[in-house]
């Protein structure tokens, strides 16, 4: 902002708003999940919860992120997976599964070995 283009009052003008438009993908959504689904062997039981195009990644290419949720029940886990819209690089992609981490299997005792180990305790 230059100097001159604050007001007596001390207030300066806003700077006029531009709608920004993400570039189009080079390649398609479903495109890019089937890229996905074979490079990373996914399973089809692995559905889509969320799906987004986006720009603004290291190189400026666009990005497909796709949020995946595997079922209910003993094969219960979610995926994310990133690829690249231009030349179909998976650029990320994570893998949660319960029970995979320490801290996500509890240990499980009775009420009454509870209480008195909260006894113990005190």
């Amino acid at each position: 902002m230059l100097v001159n283009e604050v007001k007596l009052d001390g207030t300066a003008p806003m700077p006029e708003k531009k709608k920004v438009e993400a570039p189009e993908p080079v390649m398609a959504e479903k495109e890019a999940l089937q890229l996905a689904r074979t490079v990373l062997n996914l399973p089809e039981e692995l559905q889509v919860e969320h799906s987004n195009y986006y720009t603004g990644g290291f190189d400026g290419n666009g990005m497909w992120f796709f949020q995946l949720k595997g079922p209910k029940g003993e094969q219960d886990y979610s995926m994310s997976v990133e690829v690249d819209a231009v030349n179909g690089w998976i650029r990320y992609f994570y893998r949660w599964k319960p029970g995979y981490y320490s801290q996500d299997q509890a240990s499980v005792i009775s009420e009454s070995e509870a209480l008195d180990r909260a006894l113990e305790f005190i």
